[in-house]
């Protein structure tokens, strides 16, 4: 085994001691870099997904009205304004789909020729796919739908 001198040992440390520190600081350096770029990446991507035009599109959303004549059916959709009642947007769709209408005490007694009567059928009114009874003044809501169904 070979011995070194206690004054070389301690001379050897000393001189290997401020080239350890310089590594030590420039390992700290990186990794606080690593650690700021990982940070500012992962901020830019969620700045990213407020800005898509998913985000900031302001659509107004829809109330849908749907007609079932029993043979066929018509669509129509507008935007929910607020204070919209059933008797509005069916009065509106009649309007835009050149329907003839008729309401007389709170039922609808015919629409495009079809008349409600107890024998040949009647229009049955759904909100939402629950039945609505004699309620055409219940305010509609965005992502309602309307169906008007004529039921033999």
């Amino acid at each position: 085994m070979v011995q070194v001198p206690p004054d070389l040992a301690l001379k050897d440390a000393k001189e290997h001691r401020p080239i350890y520190w310089v590594f030590f600081l420039l390992i700290v350096a990186l990794g606080i870099a690593v650690f700021f770029a990982a940070n500012y990446q992962l901020s830019s991507e969620y700045a990213n997904t407020e800005e898509t035009p998913a985000h900031k599109s302001k659509a107004p959303a829809l109330v849908r009205v749907l007609i079932d004549f029993g043979d066929s059916k018509r669509a129509f959709q507008g935007p929910a304004r607020e204070g919209l009642e059933v008797r509005q947007a069916l009065y509106e769709v009649a309007e835009v789909g050149e329907l003839d209408l008729q309401i007389k005490n709170g039922a609808i007694t015919k629409l495009d020729g079809l008349r409600s009567t107890e024998k040949n059928g009647q229009w049955r009114l759904y909100l939402n796919g629950d039945i609505l009874q004699d309620s055409l003044s219940r305010g509609l809501s965005p992502g309602d739908q309307v169906t008007l169904r004529y039921e033999r």
